[in-house]
């Protein structure tokens, strides 16, 4: 499963790249933009599924109940998406490019419900394959589309297209045939997929479904919060500079989301360990686990930093464009507040595993005014250097909040000993 995140994480960047090669920052920033507005909405009606089924050790909910709450969560995103372009004000064209991220998305949500049920029977190999090519189909038809068209809003039409090839033909077939193999006397995959979808009808508007929604709606909210922590910059950069600076902006900034990516797939393939660790009251192991995937994410950034130290202006004249080179200081910058906030992202996986939803709300909530605040003042002050101090010092933040609250799971879960 990890080197499928990374295959993954490595086509989602070579998107960006084949925009900034075969586009213009412009088009960069309209993409970057419509992400930016999708993104925070799917994650909040998403409410975070995967990682609940994932620590779901004790089979608590089946997998009727998270693909009926989720494919309900997809028509709500769906349904605010095509709602704010009506009242947004933007142009036709932003418009259409924003209704077909939400496409993509709607996909994409779909198949990461079958990512958890790919993981809560350790079919490893399921997930990573899928996100594998999901990664590889993305960056190819993105990158033939607008070599052959030239148009942000056909490169989109083909991801989504993409996507869905991949759901029917690839994550619904597997998923089908785990379900099978955990039935009791039907083998064939299309009695299965009947039982199935007369499962997932009866639990739409249940009473399970609407506990699974109460269990995961925190998290949910948490990763929404999330979210819009990171691209709050982004709005600001547009409100105060324009899209093209956010183009070079997003493109710069790709790489560190790419260091979160990295480490989030390391730290999600863990996540069951950690739940169970703390299941069991071994409060040594967590902690292990804890700093081990804390130092990787520092190794990981420190080589990012080190990297874009030494051949940083080269490498965005290569990768990008030659006006890119000339944000270099930028670049390292943005590699600093990428490892301090790939840190953050293991912490914050290590108390998803502990069942903190609710206390994750706060964190993110808290985080989420300061960014905007620091980046309402700093923006309109200092341009991009206003968006990279606002983000460092808005993860900081958040690996106070974390560790505070590792501390407290820790002293919660560890017996103490008998006195004499």
């Amino acid at each position: 499963m990890f080197a499928g995140n990374l295959v993954s994480t490595g086509c989602r960047w070579g998107i960006l790249v084949a925009l900034t090669k075969l586009g213009s920052p412009e088009m960069v920033g309209s993409y970057a933009l419509a992400m930016g507005i999708c993104t925070p909405i799917f994650t909040l009606c998403n409410i975070n599924l995967r990682s609940v089924q994932t620590v779901d050790t004790r089979s608590e909910f089946d997998f009727s109940s998270y693909f009926s709450l989720r494919s309900m969560t997809v028509l709500l995103a769906a349904a605010i998406v095509a709602s704010f372009t009506l009242f947004s004000g933007y142009d036709k064209n932003m418009v259409m490019l924003i209704l077909l991220v939400g496409v993509a998305k709607s996909l994409e949500s779909l198949s990461d419900v079958f990512h958890g049920l790919f993981q809560r029977v350790e079919r490893m190999d399921y997930s990573a394959k899928s996100l594998a090519l999901n990664g590889i189909l993305s960056v190819l038809s993105v990158s033939l589309a607008l070599y052959f068209t030239h148009s942000l809003l056909a490169a989109m039409a083909v991801l989504a297209g993409a996507w869905l090839l991949l759901l029917v033909l690839f994550d619904l077939p597997c998923g089908l045939s785990i379900l099978a193999s955990e039935a009791e006397g039907e083998t064939r995959l299309r009695d299965v997929a009947a039982s199935f979808i007369r499962s997932v009808r009866a639990r739409i508007g249940s009473a399970a479904t609407f506990r699974l929604a109460l269990v995961a709606l925190p998290l949910g909210i948490g990763t929404f919060l999330c979210a819009l922590n990171i691209n709050i910059p982004r709005y600001l950069i547009v409100m105060y500079i324009g899209e093209r600076e956010l183009g070079y902006f997003a493109a710069l900034a790709s790489s560190t989301i790419a260091i979160n990516l990295f480490v989030r797939a390391l730290g999600t393939s863990t996540m069951p360990s950690l739940a169970k660790a703390l299941d069991s009251g071994d409060t040594n192991k967590f902690l292990r686990y804890v700093v081990r995937a804390t130092f990787v994410a520092f190794l990981v950034g420190a080589v990012a930093v080190c990297v874009a130290s030494l051949w940083g202006k080269p490498l965005l004249a290569i990768v990008y464009q030659a006006d890119y080179a000339a944000y270099s200081d930028l670049f390292i910058a943005l590699m600093l507040v990428g490892t301090i906030s790939a840190i953050a992202t293991t912490l914050s996986l290590a108390t998803t595993a502990a069942h903190l939803f609710r206390q994750q709300v706060v964190v993110y909530g808290l985080n989420t005014i300061f960014t905007l605040g620091a980046c309402w003042f700093l923006v309109p002050r200092y341009a991009l250097w206003g968006a990279v101090i606002a983000l460092g010092a808005a993860a900081v933040l958040r690996i106070i909040f974390y560790v505070l609250l590792i501390g407290s799971v820790v002293r919660r879960h560890t017996t103490p000993l008998p006195s004499n």
